[in-house]
């Protein structure tokens, strides 16, 4: 009895220092809680900083405008009527993917700085009215224009007078690349 007794302790205790050896997973409500405050110090830190705070907005108008122009430029690529404007529309995908990406390594290297691309209602109404127009051609083309006129007077201002130097330079490059782009669709 005494020997069932000490194989059991010398068991458990085995099993105990086993368990200790290995550092428990978190769960998915800690990993969550972690991340929501790592998040959290970030936005602190863009707010306590008024030019990380008007970057986070640059980049934040950026991103959505380009998100926006991917997802008309898909739509007129499947459904424009004319060629040269599907030709566009898939150039203007490629375009602002490029865009996005660049966008998000200059974010990334200024710090606590992020790229949302979260659309507005209206955006996402914009996206059906396009759908079920009878002319995209000129509606995409129109829209375009006029989003792209928004971008060219972001980057050119945050490139003139943004204070985060990796964004400033990132814009500063981004001027001229969109400048080739609006040419092209100028010619249509």
């Amino acid at each position: 009895m005494r020997s069932l007794i000490l194989a059991a302790l010398l068991l458990g205790t085995a099993a105990c220092s086993e368990q200790a050896a290995a550092p428990p997973e978190p769960s998915a409500e800690e990993t969550i809680a972690k991340a929501e405050q790592q998040a959290e110090r970030r936005e602190e830190a863009v707010q306590n900083s008024e030019g990380l705070s008007d970057a986070q907005e640059f980049i934040d108008e950026i991103a959505v405008d380009g998100t926006v122009e991917i997802g008309m430029a898909k739509i007129a690529a499947e459904q424009a009527s004319r060629d040269e404007v599907k030709a566009f529309a898939e150039q203007a995908i490629t375009f602002n993917q490029s865009l996005l990406q660049d966008l998000s390594a200059a974010a990334g290297a200024a710090g606590a700085l992020q790229v949302n691309t979260v659309l507005s209602d209206q955006d996402e109404r914009n996206f059906a009215q396009l759908r079920g127009a009878r002319s995209i051609d000129d509606m995409y083309l129109e829209r375009t224009r006029e989003r792209y006129e928004d971008m060219a007077e972001d980057l050119s201002e945050y490139a003139a007078e943004g204070e985060v130097a990796a964004l400033k330079e990132w814009a500063a490059k981004a001027v001229p690349m969109l400048q080739d782009h609006r040419d092209e669709l100028a010619a249509l």
